[in-house]
C-alpha cells in the first residue's frame, strides 16, 4: 500500500488488508489456531466507525450545515456593518444641527453624539468574534472531510434526508385541515439573494 499509495494509507485499505488475510486464514486457524485478535479488533472497528459515521451524516455538515452557517455569519457582519454606518451619519447629522444652538443644548448633542460613536466600536469587536467562529466552522469542516476520506466513507444516495441541527425547532407535520404554527411561518432573516421578493408579495396580495 505504500508503494502504490506512499506514506497516506488510510483506515479503510488497512480494513481490507485485515479482512483478506482474516478470510484467507479462516481455514488455517481451523487447524493450527492463530491470535488474530488484533486484526479482528482493527477490522471491526473500522466498520463501526463506518457506521458511525454514515449515522452522523457527514455530507449533510459538509454540503449543508456548515456552508449555511457561515453565510449566516457574513450576512450578520453586513447587517452590522450597515447598521454602524445608519449610526454614524446619524451622529453626524446630530453634530451639524448643533452648530449655532445654544451653548447647553450643542452640549448635550455632543454628548450624545459621542456615546453614539463609542458604541459603534461594536462592529469592529463583533466582526473579529465572527471570524473567530468561522475560523472554528472551517476547522470542523477540514477535520469531517479527512475523517470521511481515511475511512472511505461514500454517501448513501438513497439515504433520507438529514435531521434538524440540533437545537433546531422541528416542524410540524401539515396534515389535511391542519393549521402552520409561528414555527412553520416564521424562519427569520432571509439570506442574500433568498427568500420572497417584494414582486412575490405583491402577487401574493394580488
Amino acid at each position: 500500500m505504500r508503494d502504490t499509495n506512499g506514506e497516506r494509507v488510510s483506515l479503510n485499505d488497512a480494513a481490507g488488508v485485515a479482512s483478506l488475510v482474516l478470510g484467507s486464514e479462516r481455514d488455517a486457524m481451523a487447524a493450527e489456531p492463530v491470535d488474530h485478535k488484533d486484526l479482528r479488533h482493527l477490522a471491526n472497528y473500522v466498520r463501526h466507525a463506518k457506521d458511525a459515521v454514515a449515522a452522523a451524516r457527514p455530507e449533510a455538515i459538509l454540503i449543508d450545515q456548515v456552508p449555511m452557517a457561515m453565510a449566516e455569519l457574513v450576512a450578520v457582519v453586513a447587517a452590522t456593518e450597515e447598521a454602524t454606518g445608519v449610526f454614524l451619519e446619524a451622529a453626524e447629522q446630530l453634530d451639524i444641527l448643533s452648530e449655532g444652538l445654544p451653548r447647553e443644548i450643542t452640549a448635550k448633542l455632543t454628548a450624545i453624539t459621542t456615546a453614539i460613536y463609542e458604541a459603534s466600536g461594536f462592529q469592529d469587536i463583533t466582526g473579529q468574534r465572527i471570524s473567530k467562529v468561522q475560523g472554528f466552522l472551517k476547522e470542523i469542516e477540514d477535520k469531517v472531510a479527512k475523517m470521511t476520506d481515511a475511512i472511505g466513507y461514500q454517501p448513501d444516495p438513497d439515504a433520507p434526508p438529514s435531521e434538524p441541527a440540533p437545537g433546531a425547532a422541528p416542524r410540524a407535520a401539515m396534515g389535511p385541515g391542519s393549521e402552520p404554527g409561528d414555527e412553520d411561518l416564521l424562519d427569520g432573516p432571509a439570506l442574500p439573494g433568498t427568500g420572497a421578493t417584494q414582486e412575490d408579495i405583491d402577487a401574493l396580495f394580488d
